[in-house]
């Protein structure tokens, strides 16, 4: 009763006779800019020069526990007057909220039984009218006389035990809940055996639906009071995962009157690639469009300028909009940037990129090709389509194998090495039958487990075509399984493995095969030094690489292409990006492969190095695991 009455007395205080203050409705194509508070002097300069250079919209950061008022009430006035849209960004379980709100929530159990104290359970009223439903009615009763275009929450949980819910949740309360709408007699599982007890008896789908149901009914009730305040008032979220939680927001806090705004982080740093099709179709889905809305974002310092319009043109031609993090970068020079935040090139470079993109757009050019506009190509390469269960792959896979084989001796000492490396997470794999060798190549998949994970490993393989052909799994730790490709498949495969946070190891006999290193696949290697070896496209001037390093000591990059090397580092960054010039044929001649060696200086015995080539034709590599240095 104590979490109706909450609602009810919010409602009771901030409905009125008022009319809501005049704000032009959010635009049709949202171009927004995520920034930090300022004084108003600079806060009346930025929203001009966002408005000079083509945007519309700024995301705010609110990072504290109680809303101010005198500061949005003012922010709002300045950005009014430019015609920018305020939506401010308050946490959902930031650091203050979790102080302030210690001990007045039920703690998030995970998949595992761990009680997680400074996580909240996802679906604790209480805690949602705490945390997000108290200052949303505020701010709803303070745009009734203030040009606030909206309010949202970032999802992401800065003061919890983990970042976001990426499972249900297990406590108590919520299985108790479970067990009430199934017709299994589980109410006395112990913590600790209940995500195994979903699997083993099929019921961890239901267990979703059940959870996202819940939640859409708090948030409804959360929406229907704000928008009782003031009707026309935008709400919204950032970050997404195609899960219960996340469609549990949206089928709560969307209406066709006033759809919820859903601004995703899944393409912060690989850019745009096809699987932004499938989020947005996720997003978008069941039981209709209309009451989402879906806008992608890019983060700046991860990108650069020259690759920013065509990027961001992607995007927005295929969304509702775009937003970038952050305008900070923007404002004051690279010196005085936290890393996250600095820029590779002058900012007045992303500042003409951002002109350009932006005047493309509000011409009205909503074109999905990009190579119809006067933006490089953005080369998308392969895309695993789940509604299908089909996997797209570029037409320059193909050319590829067809031109490094003119250039290759294919025998078995070539490919072979690929098999010794150990691969987290997602990865995909391109071959090819060698002449010449038995009819039936096999395979062979080993689940490497991780620092204690239960996460199976699945494959899945395809013919030429996409078709998928074979798939299976394997769930016990250490275990391995050999497959033979039927008779009658021949030319090219591709094989995707699946192991969630463990690890996999892949033998493959008598195939030709590389991996895939693209934005939709990037490469996850473990700790153990590889060289990566590529091939060159026509005409390539550049190396555009892309890498993540989870273990927090630096990491030596040796690039070579023929007589040519140098050396890069990685410092105390997780994220980096190279743009690597690359001699023409007629400086180098021979120059058709490049090597680069990678020494990872691992902190713990799992590291991952992520790496994936960046918007180019051949996003593909062969594997060379190099003895470790002492």
């Amino acid at each position: 009763m104590k979490k109706i009455v909450i609602l009810v007395l919010f409602h009771f205080l901030f409905v009125s006779g008022e009319t809501p203050a005049d704000v032009s409705p959010i635009p049709r194509q949202i171009r927004a800019a995520f920034s930090g508070i300022v004084s108003a002097k600079e806060a009346e300069d930025q929203c001009q020069t966002l408005q000079k250079f083509g945007l519309n919209t700024i995301l705010l950061a609110h990072g504290q526990y109680s809303l101010d008022r005198e500061l949005l009430t003012e922010w709002a006035k300045i950005a009014h007057s430019p015609q920018i849209h305020l939506l401010p960004v308050l946490n959902f379980a930031g650091q203050h909220e979790i102080e302030q709100l210690q001990g007045q929530y039920r703690p998030y159990v995970d998949r595992y039984g761990n009680l997680l104290a400074s996580t909240p359970c996802p679906l604790d009223a209480n805690y949602w009218n705490l945390a997000v439903g108290r200052r949303f009615l505020e701010g709803a009763s303070l745009a009734k006389s203030t040009p606030l275009a909206g309010l949202l929450f970032d999802t992401e949980m800065y003061g919890a035990d983990i970042s976001l819910y990426r499972d249900g949740c297990f406590c108590e309360h919520c299985w108790q809940a479970f067990c009430s709408f199934t017709s299994h007699d589980c109410k006395n599982i112990p913590p600790e055996n209940r995500y195994d007890y979903l699997v083993h008896h099929n019921l961890l789908q239901q267990h979703s639906d059940i959870q996202q149901k819940r939640l859409q009914n708090l948030l409804a009730a959360l929406e229907h009071q704000i928008h009782a305040i003031h009707p026309s008032l935008s709400l919204g979220f950032l970050g997404f995962l195609d899960n219960w939680f996340y469609h549990g927001l949206i089928q709560g806090l969307g209406t066709m009157s006033s759809p919820v705004l859903v601004f995703s982080e899944t393409w912060y740093v690989r850019g745009f690639t096809p699987e932004m099709f499938q989020e947005k179709k996720s997003v978008l889905g069941k039981p209709s469009p209309e009451i989402a809305r879906y806008i992608p974002g890019l983060w700046l310092g991860r990108f650069f300028a020259k690759d920013l319009a065509s990027q961001l043109y992607a995007l927005a031609a295929n969304s509702d909009g775009y937003w970038i993090f952050t305008a900070d970068s923007l404002w004051d020079s690279s010196e005085m940037l936290p890393s996250y935040a600095s820029l590779h090139e002058d900012r007045q470079q992303y500042w003409e990129a951002l002109k350009k993109v932006n005047d493309e757009l509000q011409q009205g050019t909503q074109n999905s090709d990009s190579s119809h506009t006067n933006f490089p190509t953005v080369y998308t390469a392969s895309f695993y389509d789940t509604n299908q269960s089909a996997l797209m792959t570029s037409s320059s896979l193909k050319i590829f194998f067809h031109d490094a084989l003119e250039q290759q001796s294919w025998d078995h000492a070539n490919f072979s090495q690929l098999t010794k490396a150990l691969y987290r997470g997602t990865t995909l794999f391109h071959c090819l039958k060698l002449q010449g060798r038995p009819a039936s190549p096999e395979i062979s998949f080993s689940l490497i487990p991780v620092d204690g994970y239960q996460d199976p490993l699945s494959y899945k393989i395809f013919d030429g075509h996409g078709a998928m052909i074979l798939d299976g799994n394997i769930i016990q730790p250490h275990s391995s399984k050999n497959i033979s490709l039927p008779d009658d498949v021949s030319g090219l495969v591709s094989i995707l493995v699946e192991t969630g946070a463990n690890a996999s190891q892949t033998i493959f006999s008598d195939l030709a095969c590389v991996a895939e290193a693209s934005s939709s696949f990037p490469l996850r290697l473990l700790n153990t030094p590889y060289t990566l070896k590529g091939y060159r496209a026509q005409g390539q001037s550049a190396l555009k690489l892309k890498l993540y390093c989870s273990g927090k000591q630096s990491t030596s990059l040796m690039f070579q292409i023929q007589n040519h090397s140098e050396t890069h580092t990685m410092t105390d960054r997780e994220f980096a990006e190279f743009y690597i010039s690359l001699p023409s044929e007629s400086e180098l001649p021979g120059s058709d492969f490049w090597k680069l060696t990678i020494h990872p200086r691992a902190s713990q015995s799992y590291d991952i190095f992520q790496f994936h080539i960046h918007n180019e034709e051949f996003p593909y590599v062969f594997i060379e695991p190099e003895r470790a240095r002492d």
